[in-house]
Formats: C-alpha cells, structure tokens, sequence
C-alpha cells in the first residue's frame, strides 16, 4: 500500500511537480479519515439549510498518490442510515441490528474503513464527473477496521 504524500509540508523555496491527479478506479477501497469540519447545510435548494453537518475528508489508501475525496454527512434522523454506516465502517459503531451510539466526533480523525466510490456528473457539467464516495462498508467478517 502507498504511503499517502498529500499532507507533507512544503518549505517556502521547494520545488513543486505538476502531476496528473490519481484517478481512482470504481469499486471498493480502504481509507482513512483525515479531518472533519463542523458546518451547516446552506444549499438554499435543500430543505435542511441551517442544520448541522459534517464534512469528512477521506485520504483513499490502497490507490497510489490516492486523492482525498470529501463528504458530506447531514445530522439529520433521515440521513441515520448513512450516518451508522459512516461509523461502522471506521470501527466505533457495532454492525448490529438497532445497535446505537454517540456520536463523537472527536474520535474518527486517523481511523480506516472500506468504501465505495463511483463517478457521478458533475453538477455544472454533466460531460464531467467526479470520484464520489457513495456508500461505507462494514469490515469484512473477522476483520476490525478503524485502528490506526
């Protein structure tokens, strides 16, 4: 697996590299929360403008130079689902039947899970799309994932 560069500070003087951005092939991978920021949902179109979110940002492991691909996970009860599978997949929720936890989020910085990214079109532009992550997995049977 590749060490993930993207968070390697750079001195005032160093040299840079115009690279092609890693393009993250579809289907199932590894990764690893690098930070969350705390926000509201502020798309006047939604009808969950003004309410708490949270907005993950997702270093993806086992692709080299792997991209950081953000989400954003509404705290809301309808969005439960996709909330319990966020903290599943990283190890601090149990993956059973009316299991429930609180949430602390002061907890998923440097924790590993399984993902699911796609290509969706972009909003503006639908002859472009963009890697999005569209579901958490759980670990695979016998397998803990959420260490460090």
């Amino acid at each position: 697996m590749a060490e993930n560069m993207n968070n390697q500070e750079l001195d005032w003087n160093d040299e840079v590299e115009n690279k092609p951005a890693a393009r993250v092939p579809e289907g199932e991978h590894e990764f690893m929360v690098d930070h969350f920021e705390r926000a509201k949902v502020s798309s006047e179109n939604s009808r969950y403008v003004g309410q708490n979110k949270a907005i993950v940002y997702c270093n993806i492991m086992d692709v080299e130079d792997g991209p950081q691909l953000c989400v954003h996970l509404i705290l809301n009860r309808s969005f439960s689902r996709r909330l319990s599978q966020f903290f599943i997949s990283i190890g601090l929720m149990e993956n059973e039947e009316g299991a429930k936890l609180k949430m602390n989020w002061n907890q998923v910085a440097g924790r590993r899970g399984r993902c699911k990214v796609e290509y969706k079109p972009n909003f503006n532009d639908a002859s472009k799309t963009h890697a999005e992550i569209t579901e958490f997995l759980p670990p695979a049977a016998g397998k803990k994932w959420g260490g460090f």
